[in-house]
Formats: C-alpha cells, structure tokens, sequence
C-alpha cells in the first residue's frame, strides 16, 4: 500500500478529475437539453400553425366544393338550353329551307 500523503493524494486527484468531467458533462447536458426545450417549443409552434393552416385549407376545400356543385348545375342548365336552342334552329332552318324551295305563286 503506498504511503499515506503520496496515496491520498493521488486518489483525491484521481476524485477531483472525474468531478471534473462530471461536471463538464452536466455543463454540456444543461447546454443540450436547453437546446432541446427551444427545438421542442418551435416543433410545436409549426405543428400548430400548420394545423390551423389545415383548417384553413379545409373549409377553402370545402366551399371549392360547394361552388362546383352550383357550377355543375349551372353547367346542365347550360347544356338544356343549348339544346333547346339546337332544336329551335334545326326548326327555323327547316321552315326557311321550305320557303326557298317552294314553287314561286302565280
């Protein structure tokens, strides 16, 4: 066993090195878990901004939808009446093309 003086000394350095590093560890945890806590609070003010950009989004989708639905209706009325109009035309251009062919009164 080494002497008394030379052997306290030696584990009382080897003691305050691992202090040392451990509390340079605990420095650099503080420093990372710091780190950690403002990563996780702009992680959640994203996620909540992209939520309510869903929202937004989704009432947007929503009345998209309904607009085309009117669009839709107002497509088929669209449609009818074209072909109504067709069936007038095809109509008047039958009577006009019996006017012209008719044999002229004397």
């Amino acid at each position: 066993m080494p002497d008394g003086t030379n052997g306290e000394s030696g584990r009382l350095d080897r003691i305050e090195r691992l202090m040392d590093r451990l509390v340079e560890d605990h420095i650099l945890f503080r420093v990372e878990h710091r780190q950690l806590l403002k990563a996780q609070v702009i992680l959640t003010d994203t996620v909540q901004k992209q939520a309510e950009a869903l929202g937004t989004l989704r009432e947007a989708v929503g009345s998209h939808q309904e607009a085309i639905k009117v669009l839709e209706g107002k497509l088929a009325e669209l449609a009818d009446a074209q072909k109504n109009a067709d069936d007038r035309m095809a109509a008047l251009i039958v009577t006009v093309d019996d006017l012209i062919r008719r044999p002229p009164l004397q």
